[in-house]
C-alpha cells in the first residue's frame, strides 16, 4: 500500500467520491421545494461539470504539460465547492431556483476538477494500484453512506459540505510528503501509447466512449427516479443503493489486496453478473412491482463493477505521459457526463409527460437493457487487450533516486522495458517467485530475464547489481 495506493491517497479520494455522489446524485444539497427547480439545478451543475472537463482539456492541449501539485488550483476548487453547496443548502427550500443553479454551476465546476486531480493521482502508476485506488476509496464511502443513511438531514447536509475540504486536506498532506517512498507518486508512463484499433476522438477509442456513454445514460436515468422520488423507487431505497455499490467495491479493495490482482477478471466478472440478474428481476418488476426494490439493488451492486472496470481502461489508455493521462480523463468523464446528463433529462421527460407506472417500468427495463449490453462490451475490451497481463506496465513502490538509478542502469545497459521492470524488483530486493506473480509470467521466464540482464550489464550477481545501483545514486 504506497505511492497512488496509500492509505493517504484512497481516504482523499474517498471523500472526493463520497462529495460528488451525494452532492450530484443525492439529496443533501439539490432538493429544492418542487421537482422542476431540482431538476433545473442538476442539470445546470451537470453541464457546469461537463465544461470543466472541456476547460482542463483545452488548457492542457494547448499547453502540452501539467503540473504535478497544483494544490492552489485544488483549494480554489475546494472554497468554490463548499460556496456553491453552501447556497444550495441555504436556498434549497425556495421556489425561485435561480440561486440554486448558481450555486449547482459552482458544484459541477468544482467537482469537475477534482475528478481530474484524484483520477491522474489514480491512475498515475499503472493498472494494479488504479484499481486498489478506486476500489479502495469507493469501499471506505461505504461507511460513510451508512451512517449517513440514518443521519438527520442538517447533519447530512453539513457533512457534505465539509468533504471538498477534507479531500484537499489530503491532497496537500499527500503533496508534502511526496519524499517518502511510502507516499510517493511518480508520474511515470510507459514510453508508447497501447496500440488500438478501430476508430478515435480525442485520440480515445470511439467504442471505449459510446460504451461509457450508454452505461452513464442509463445510469442517470435510475439515478433521477430515485432522487425525484418516483414510484419505483423512494429516497430511503437510493441510500441502499449507495450501500450496495460501495459494499461490492470493499470486496474488490479486500480480495486484491489479500490475495492477487488475477481476480480483478473474476470480480469483474461477478459483478456485471449482478447487473444481468438485476435487469431480470427488473424485467419480472414491469408486472410485479415489488420486484423492483431487489432488482434495482442487484444492478446498484454492478455498478461497482462498471466503475472500477472504466477505470482500469482509463490507466491502461493514460500509459503513454502525464499530458495523456489527463486527456484521457478529461474525455472519458466528458462522455460519462454527457451520457448521465442525457439520462437525467429523459427522466424529467418520461415524469412531466406523466405517464403510468407501468409505462414508466417498461421504459427504465429497457434503460437497464441498454447499461448491460454496454457492461458486456466494456469487458469484451477488457479481456481484449493486456491489461494486467505480461504486455501491461508492473507497478512497483520503487520511487525517487532509486528508481532514478535504475533507469540510467537500463539505459546503460540498453535492456528492454520488461527486462527494466524486472530490474525494479531486483532493486527492491524481491526473489524470483514475487516478480514472477506481479509479472504474470512463469519463474523461469523470470530467471531468463535476470540473466539477460547480467549479461547485458556486465554484472555477475544481484549484490554486484546492487552496487552499480549505488554507485549510479552516489557517484
Amino acid at each position: 500500500m504506497t505511492g497512488a495506493a496509500s492509505w493517504l491517497a484512497i481516504l482523499g479520494a474517498a471523500f472526493f467520491w463520497m462529495w460528488l455522489d451525494r452532492g450530484m446524485f443525492g439529496s443533501a444539497l439539490l432538493s429544492l421545494s418542487s421537482q422542476e427547480a431540482t431538476g433545473a439545478a442538476t442539470v445546470v451543475l451537470m453541464v457546469a461539470n461537463i465544461l470543466s472537463f472541456v476547460v482542463v482539456y483545452a488548457v492542457v492541449a494547448k499547453k502540452g504539460a501539467w503540473s504535478d501539485w497544483p494544490v492552489k488550483l485544488v483549494a480554489a476548487a475546494a472554497l468554490a465547492g463548499v460556496f456553491g453547496g453552501l447556497i444550495c443548502v441555504l436556498f434549497r427550500g425556495a421556489d425561485d431556483a435561480l440561486l440554486s443553479c448558481i450555486g449547482g454551476a459552482l458544484l459541477g465546476a468544482a467537482m469537475g476538477f477534482f475528478n481530474v486531480i484524484w483520477g491522474l493521482i489514480a491512475v498515475s502508476q499503472g493498472v494494479e494500484k488504479t484499481v486498489l485506488h478506486i476500489s479502495g476509496a469507493w469501499g471506505i464511502s461505504l461507511f460513510f453512506n451508512a451512517a449517513m443513511a440514518w443521519a438527520p438531514v442538517p447533519v447530512e447536509s453539513l457533512a457534505v459540505l465539509l468533504l471538498p475540504l477534507l479531500s484537499l486536506a489530503c491532497y496537500a498532506i499527500l503533496g508534502r510528503l511526496q519524499s517518502r517512498d511510502r507516499y510517493a507518486i511518480e508520474f511515470r508512463y510507459g514510453s508508447d501509447e497501447p496500440s488500438a484499433k478501430g476508430k478515435k476522438a480525442f485520440g480515445i477509442d470511439m467504442q471505449f466512449l459510446v460504451v461509457i456513454l450508454v452505461f452513464c445514460c442509463a445510469f442517470g436515468f435510475v439515478s433521477w427516479f430515485g432522487a425525484a422520488g418516483d414510484p419505483v423507487s423512494t429516497g430511503t431505497d437510493a441510500e441502499y443503493l449507495a450501500i450496495a455499490r460501495c459494499a461490492v467495491a470493499l470486496i474488490f479493495f479486500i480480495v486484491c489486496c489479500l490475495f492477487s490482482m488475477k481476480h480483478v477478471g473474476v470480480l469483474l466478472r461477478g459483478a456485471l453478473s449482478l447487473v444481468a440478474a438485476g435487469v431480470v428481476v427488473l424485467t419480472i418488476g414491469v408486472f410485479i412491482p415489488p420486484m423492483n426494490e431487489p432488482g434495482r439493488i442487484l444492478v446498484a451492486m454492478g455498478y461497482s463493477g462498471f466503475d472500477v472496470l472504466v477505470w482500469t481502461l482509463i490507466s491502461y489508455y493514460s500509459r503513454a505521459s502525464v499530458t495523456r493521462a489527463v486527456q484521457v480523463i478529461a474525455v472519458a468523464m466528458i462522455a460519462e457526463q454527457i451520457g448521465i446528463l442525457l439520462g437525467i433529462v429523459s427522466g424529467i421527460v418520461v415524469d412531466r409527460i406523466a405517464i403510468g407506472t407501468f409505462e414508466s417500468s417498461i421504459f427504465l427495463a429497457a434503460m437497464n437493457y441498454a447499461l448491460l449490453l454496454a457492461c458486456f462490451a466494456l469487458l469484451r475490451r477488457y479481456d481484449s487487450r493486456p491489461i494486467l497481463s505480461d504486455d501491461a506496465p508492473a507497478e512497483t513502490s520503487l520511487s525517487g533516486d532509486s528508481r532514478i538509478a535504475v533507469d540510467r542502469f537500463a539505459e546503460n545497459a540498453q535492456l528492454t522495458s520488461r527486462e527494466k521492470q524486472v530490474a525494479y524488483f531486483l532493486a527492491e530486493g524481491r526473489n524470483v517467485p514475487y516478480i514472477s506473480k506481479k509479472l504474470f509470467v512463469s519463474e523461469n521466464t523470470v530467471k531468463s530475464h535476470v540473466r539477460h540482464i547480467y549479461e547485458k550489464s556486465g554484472v555477475h550477481n544481484r549484490q554486484e547489481l546492487l552496487d552499480e545501483l549505488e554507485a549510479i545514486r552516489h557517484p
